[in-house]
């Protein structure tokens, strides 16, 4: 059972689309077969030629649509679902009572029955289909008893009529059973990536991106889809998913998708690379790339995907795009699953947007309570302290210098803290997602040079440089680990900490200059923390990169954080 499901799984829905035009000829050889040895003298001859031209004409015309590509248009697929019921149940009236014709008949409105649970006609049109056909038996049956005239007489099988009854019996099977295997697996996909499962255990609130790509990749044969998101801040640091898109872990090409993606008109669309145009999938109707889509075709064609879905996403406050690669020929089929698949993304990112922004409301409830709690406590408790401090260096009965200074520094520590907690406190729901990165280290290197006793100065060639509060907490604790192992391991006494903005990237580097650079005792550099785990989490959550090695003179380690710019909406 396993091993058949993945061949379902596996043959693409265009195998539809192939035998349906055969399963067409094959009754149309049927019906000759019974017009053959059928009695030149009954007018059911004259009724059946006039049936069998007509359906011969029919196959003829669509089997030409089929070559030249017209299965394309859903409208088009839509007329020949129609045109062939017609034609089923004129054959079932017409054929009552021919045994060699009836079977083959029954195989086929199966496979037209397969085609339209495909293309995703309706239920109800299903249904009414068939109403009507049993209505056409009970009203022919009752013409029959009316008039007095016999039954068809039977028309027994023949070897090659049997032999092709059985060959569209298995086709109308096969047909079947791959549209309910395709429709089962994209229904399953949606249920379960609708849900709750799309949330990650370990965090609450937060949603796993990369297993909701990884399912959209399976369900189509090239098995490649991106999912890639950025926040409004002018400088953020985004976050993409990809499976199978080796091109995407260059941070160009990314850059490149994200900002195509971004001005991307709302909706889903299939992107054909070998033709050079976009095509909706509801309508079948297609034009030429514009600017946007054109660089998207480009990152497209150099990943080798020769046909994609392609949609605009916006969770939240953040936006971006969502790119799932499909089987390289686009058919009538092909767009109906696309169209399944953009509903649901769409879905999704209303869903993710709304655990968003609950994600948010807790956040800022839990802030509320935290700034009353900080208030009342923690900021009174260091006030006091300060205070007390303060006195103590005015008593006479002290030893002065050496206790001053160290009750003095204490101070400052304290004042610094006091800020921290002040800017953090005062920040509210509505300001700017963004803050001044400069100010926030310089306050960082500031505090622990107190606290370590050394020097430690900050160099920016930026004034200012704004990123997302988020990032700004990460390099912060990034930066405090680098230097406190330096004062631990390496006894450094005079810290340098560069900042400067390259290429859309922060260079950050920690540079000791304080122990000899020659001779016997020249400094060698301590075996820092790219072990650590705490700093590979931090480097991962602002997708920045650290070396250690290969290095300029007293260059502890150098820090390379991607800060892509977006232009604010």
């Amino acid at each position: 059972m396993r091993i058949s499901n993945q061949v379902l799984n596996r043959l693409p829905t265009a195998v539809i689309l192939l035998t349906w035009p055969l399963a067409r000829i094959l009754l149309c050889i049927i019906i000759f077969l019974a017009l053959s040895v059928s009695p030149a003298e009954l007018i059911f001859t004259k009724s059946l030629q006039y049936y069998f031209y007509a359906f011969l004409g029919w196959t003829a015309a669509t089997t030409l649509l089929a070559v030249g590509g017209q299965l394309l248009q859903p409208n088009v697929l839509r007329a020949q679902v129609a045109g062939d019921t017609i034609l089923i149940l004129c054959g079932i009236i017409l054929l009552q009572g021919t045994e060699m014709a009836t079977i083959p008949i029954m195989a086929f409105a199966v496979c037209v029955g397969a085609i339209a649970m495909t293309i995703g006609l309706k239920g109800k049109h299903i249904l009414a289909a068939i109403a009507f056909a049993v209505f056409m038996f009970l009203l022919r049956s009752l013409a029959v008893q009316l008039s007095g005239t016999p039954l068809l007489p039977i028309i027994a099988l023949s070897e090659l009529s049997e032999a092709i009854s059985q060959l569209m019996m298995l086709i109308a099977m096969g047909m079947v059973m791959i549209s309910a295997s395709r429709k089962y697996r994209l229904k399953l996909f949606s249920i379960e990536f609708s849900s709750l499962h799309t949330l990650s255990l370990e965090k609450s609130f937060e949603f796993d991106l990369q297993a909701w790509t990884n399912a959209s990749a399976s369900l189509f044969g090239p098995q490649q889809a991106a999912c890639l998101v950025q926040g409004p801040a002018q400088y953020a640091t985004g976050q993409y998913h990809q499976c199978n898109m080796p091109i995407l872990q260059k941070e160009q090409e990314r850059e490149k998708l994200l900002n195509a993606l971004r001005n991307l008109p709302i909706g889903y669309s299939l992107f054909d690379t070998r033709l050079n145009r976009v095509i909706c999938p509801d309508t079948g109707r297609y034009r030429s790339f514009d600017e946007n889509e054109q660089r998207i075709a480009h990152v497209l064609r150099r990943a080798d995907i020769k046909a994609a879905l392609v949609q605009p996403l916006q969770i939240d406050h953040m936006r971006g795009g969502f790119i799932c690669a499909v089987n390289n020929h686009i058919d009538a089929v092909l767009l109906a699953e696309a169209a399944f698949i953009g509903r649901h993304v769409t879905e999704m990112s209303a869903y993710l947007g709304k655990v968003a922004i609950a994600q948010r409301n807790f956040i800022a409830d839990a802030h509320d309570v935290a700034r009353r709690d900080l208030h009342d406590g923690v900021l009174q408790t260091l006030a006091a302290l300060r205070m007390r401090l303060l006195l103590l260096t005015k008593r006479k009965d002290v030893v002065q210098h050496p206790i001053e200074l160290e009750i003095r520094k204490a101070v400052d520590i304290i004042n610094l803290e006091q800020s921290r907690l002040r800017g953090f406190l005062q920040r509210s729901d509505t300001d700017d997602y963004t803050v001044n990165l400069v100010t926030q280290i310089d306050i960082c290197v500031r505090t622990i040079s107190l606290q370590w006793g050394i020097e430690v100065k900050l160099k920016s060639e930026e004034p200012a440089i704004p990123v997302d509060t988020e990032s700004s907490f990460n390099i912060e604790h990034l930066l405090r680990e680098v230097i406190t192992n330096a004062a631990r391991h390496a006894k450094s006494k005079s810290l340098t900490v560069t900042l400067s903005l390259k290429q859309d990237a922060l260079m950050m580097a920690v540079i000791d200059l304080s122990q000899p650079l020659d001779g016997p005792q020249a400094y060698e550099k301590p075996e820092l923390t790219l072990e650590s785990a705490s700093l590979r989490e931090r480097l991962r959550l602002v997708n920045g990169e650290a070396y250690a090695e290969g290095l300029g003179k007293g260059t502890l380690l150098s820090i390379r954080i991607p800060m892509q710019q977006i232009e604010n909406d």
